[in-house]
């Protein structure tokens, strides 16, 4: 360690980590005592001090690479697998986030600019705000793997959706449905991974785990002037399962349960509620309106001249879905 400070220090802004220009090393600081270790910061990014994986010059596994997004430092085979699998979940929630975000735009009519764009904003938007939040290097200007799959996902889907609606296929199709639930809850899931370690504060990481898996499609929604579909009851449950599996994570990992075990419940977790959500349309308590006609001498401030009777809205609290919706 001391001569990774003496090294920085001599040639500052240039300390090369797997291979990779990261910045040198400027402070350490502890980090939450459950997790037993201190921590160096490399570039904004932790790295634990103790059992640090050596590694090599040479293209980065996946280990290696949520090591440098702030991921655990203790591998076993199994965590090796573990690491491996969360960030193809990590790939396939961006994937699945540039192809909804393409679609969306395309609905809109936008043309292949803008599909594009919709799609990189939904894939990468939450993730970007999270890592700026945590004043942590943007994860895609140095995973730069994940722009390439917003750019491909996205052109393809724009040249091969019209031709997919022409042969029955909707965006409500059962598939897509369960691409789109694994794509939430595995980027929930890991947004709340990375917040818990930077923080090891439980409501930062339920706050920007939330903000990684749907600040995204907020954007995208915001950019084709429709209502936010997150905010709003019009269809079954959405960010419910991701506030789920991401409360299931700050509750299981103050436990001695394995790393690799509290994420894959937290993933089961949070996905196997938004199947629940979509097949019974399940929906949170929100007020619905329904209108009532009174007589016009009933209102306290009637209108000069006005007669018969006046529309008043009621709003009552309810969780039944509109028919059709998903």
């Amino acid at each position: 360690g001391l001569a990774w400070c003496a090294l920085s220090w001599l040639a500052p802004g240039t300390t090369a980590f797997d291979g990779r220009v990261m910045g040198a090393v400027h402070t350490t600081r502890a980090i939450p005592r459950h997790l037993g270790t201190s921590v160096m910061h490399v570039g904004h990014r932790p790295l634990a001090l103790a059992k640090q994986p050596r590694l090599s010059a040479k293209k980065p596994v996946a280990a290696d690479v949520l090591v440098l997004r702030g991921g655990s430092t203790r591998w076993s085979a199994a965590a090796v697998a573990a690491a491996k699998a969360s960030y193809f979940l990590l790939c396939f929630s961006t994937a699945a986030g540039a192809f909804s975000g393409t679609v969306r735009g395309g609905m809109k009519e936008m043309d292949i600019i803008g599909c594009t764009l919709m799609g990189v904003v939904v894939a990468v938007g939450g993730g970007t705000v999270r890592d700026l939040c945590l004043g942590a290097p943007v994860f895609w200007t140095y995973l730069t793997e994940h722009i390439y799959i917003c750019i491909i996902v996205s052109l393809s889907t724009f040249m091969l959706w019209p031709q997919a609606l022409r042969l029955g296929l909707h965006d409500t199709h059962l598939a897509l449905l369960w691409a789109d639930a694994v794509a939430l809850a595995s980027a929930a899931v890991i947004g709340a991974h990375i917040s818990h370690i930077r923080t090891g504060d439980p409501m930062i990481t339920i706050v920007l785990g939330l903000v990684t898996s749907l600040f995204g499609g907020i954007f995208c929604d915001v950019c084709c002037q429709q209502q936010p579909r997150v905010l709003y009851a019009e269809r079954s449950m959405y960010a419910t399962p991701a506030l789920l599996g991401i409360a299931l994570y700050v509750t299981l990992v103050r436990t001695p349960v394995p790393q690799s075990v509290v994420i894959s419940v937290s993933f089961l977790a949070s996905m196997i509620t938004r199947v629940l959500a979509w097949t019974y349309r399940l929906r949170m308590p929100h007020w619905t309106r329904a209108s009532r006609r009174f007589r016009a001498d009933q209102i306290l401030f009637p209108k000069p001249g006005e007669k018969g009777a006046a529309k008043i809205v009621e709003v009552e609290i309810t969780t039944k879905a509109p028919p059709g919706k998903r």
